[in-house]
């Protein structure tokens, strides 16, 4: 999937669960589940959704971080009628 990072917050008791959160945009067609098309507040076909990521690293204690891809666990998904409306784009 091809999305863009839009921002990255760990967790506050990141250093004992490993918890950390990711939110990203991503087209549409990219995304791995795809609801109404023309649920956007102006009516109009989403072509686009931001999405809220929970993920977990295998061990928060050492210096280097190794993600579990496995952990991934949607927690937002929302349309956006336009893909041209990314934060920091």
């Amino acid at each position: 999937m091809n999305a863009r990072l839009l921002a990255l917050a760990y967790h506050p008791d990141f250093k004992h669960n490993g918890l950390f959160y990711t939110y990203a945009s991503s087209q549409l067609w990219q995304c791995r589940l795809q609801y109404d098309a023309n649920n956007t507040p102006t009516g109009q076909a989403a072509n686009c959704q931001n999405v809220l990521l929970e993920w977990r690293v295998q061990d928060p204690e050492p210096k280097r971080l190794t993600v579990d891809l496995a952990s991934a666990r949607e927690l937002l998904r929302i349309d956006k009628p336009k893909s041209n409306h990314m934060v920091g784009r």
